[in-house]
């Protein structure tokens, strides 16, 4: 068997030495959460379509999501919730006890 031989190159120093810089601004940290994610369960034509406007838009499939949610929301007049609703601390199944 042949045995192959390589150079081993040092490391440089300067590379070592330098320290990673990371920049934090705190205009891109929300002061409160505004948002929280939902799951949804839809039809695969609906999953087309969103698709389609995706691409057609060249935005992200969630954006788009937002988007037409948004313009249903405003389009459409939806009553409130009642107080003793909103004010629940669980919200989600009952779990099997």
């Amino acid at each position: 068997m042949k045995q192959k031989q390589f150079d081993v190159l040092p490391i440089a120093v300067e590379k070592l030495r330098e320290k990673p810089r990371i920049r934090v601004s705190t205009e891109s940290i929300p002061a409160q959460k505004t948002s929280i994610k939902m799951l949804i369960e839809i039809s695969s034509e609906l999953s087309e379509k969103l698709k389609d406007q995706s691409y057609a838009l060249r935005m992200p499939q969630p954006q788009v999501a937002v988007l037409a949610l948004e313009e249903f929301c405003n389009n459409n007049s939806v009553e409130p919730r009642p107080e003793s609703e909103k004010n629940k601390k669980k919200t989600g199944r009952k779990r099997k006890s």
